[in-house]
């Protein structure tokens, strides 16, 4: 079927409340399937109700076996950027997810023998949470404790720094946790 011919077999098809969106006269993602084809032009419309399908999608099958292979690393690189793009709006949920992806993603590279990489992502995480308990979400300090018993603390050292990114009026963070404990 030509591109234009399948766009107008198609046009008005919606996702998960994703209105308005058509398949694109020219579909270079047709070879994913429909229903991904308008998670991705949705997602790359800045549509958070996309960017959660996609992320949800991929994060549901994280640790499925048929998921490890040679490109695990890359996989898990595309879900996670997906993550970003869904806490980039700004909501405490999608910050809350991201938190948890990074842990478990983190797990899974350092379980492939991607130390470096999978601590970072660790650290992150952990920093992430921090600051999500510092911001009053009490389930998060208690996680953030959970993590920092069950790691070395070279890598405390480093969700420290995480923290302290972005900070711009040169004071010190708000005291949690984190900063308590080492």
């Amino acid at each position: 079927m030509a591109a234009t011919e399948m766009a107008g077999a198609h046009a008005g098809t919606t996702i998960d409340g994703v209105d308005g969106l058509e398949v694109p006269p020219f579909d270079a993602n047709a070879g994913v399937g429909l229903v991904a084809s308008l998670a991705l032009l949705g997602s790359a419309t800045g549509d958070l109700s996309a960017q959660r399908y996609i992320r949800d999608d991929w994060s549901a099958n994280l640790y499925a076996p048929e998921r490890e292979g040679p490109d695990s690393d890359l996989r898990d690189a595309g879900g996670l950027l997906m993550a970003r793009l869904c806490a980039a709006h700004g909501d405490a949920t999608d910050a809350n997810t991201l938190a948890m992806l990074l842990f478990n993603v983190g797990l899974r590279f350092r379980d492939r023998g991607r130390f470096s990489i999978g601590w970072e992502c660790v650290a992150e995480a952990l920093s992430l949470y921090e600051r999500l308990g510092a911001a009053g979400n009490a389930e998060a300090v208690e996680t953030a404790k959970g993590i920092m018993a069950s790691i070395p603390v070279e890598v405390v050292a480093m969700a420290k720094n995480y923290s302290l990114q972005g900070k711009t009026d040169g004071a010190e963070p708000v005291p949690t946790c984190l900063r308590a404990v080492h």
